[in-house]
């Protein structure tokens, strides 16, 4: 009996600690305007474009790259939880639209953008394989391409 019970703990614990995480994406307003990049765009470039999520604790992140062309693009970023992230008191969280460069630096494309909501201050977005990572002086978010 004991051996089928540590089984059965041993099944649940792998489980929980190496299936991945599957999040909710929070409703998308209306008002967004998603515009695939024109296809002669470089695929470097319109490789940005798309959804990602992930989560760094206590936040769920979802991120959209609207739109993009050579010099600009257009990210909806969304922070969703609860925790210690406050400014002046209140906790920031919901959509905010960030318009941000796109620029060519070591052979390697990257979105430049600022944001008043989350990831303050100025920041810069890269791509890695399916990974989009955010990376301010508050840190680096990593979060993974979604359909």
């Amino acid at each position: 009996m004991k051996i089928f019970v540590l089984s059965a703990i041993s099944i649940v614990l792998v489980n929980i600690l190496f299936c991945p995480m599957v999040m909710a994406a929070p409703p998308i307003p209306e008002e967004f305007q998603i515009v695939a990049p024109d296809p002669s765009l470089p695929k470097e470039i319109s490789a940005f474009f798309g959804k990602y999520e992930g989560y760094n604790w206590p936040y769920k992140y979802f991120v959209i790259v609207a739109q993009i062309d050579k010099e600009n693009a257009i990210l909806y970023m969304h922070r969703d939880g609860s925790g210690t992230g406050t400014h002046f008191g209140k906790i920031r969280t919901g959509w905010e639209t960030i318009n941000a460069q796109v620029f060519k630096e070591r052979g390697k494309y990257q979105l430049w953008y600022s944001s008043s909501h989350w990831m303050e201050g100025n920041s810069e977005a890269t791509l890695d394989g399916k990974y989009l990572k955010l990376t301010s002086h508050n840190g680096i978010i990593k979060l993974t391409r979604v359909p």
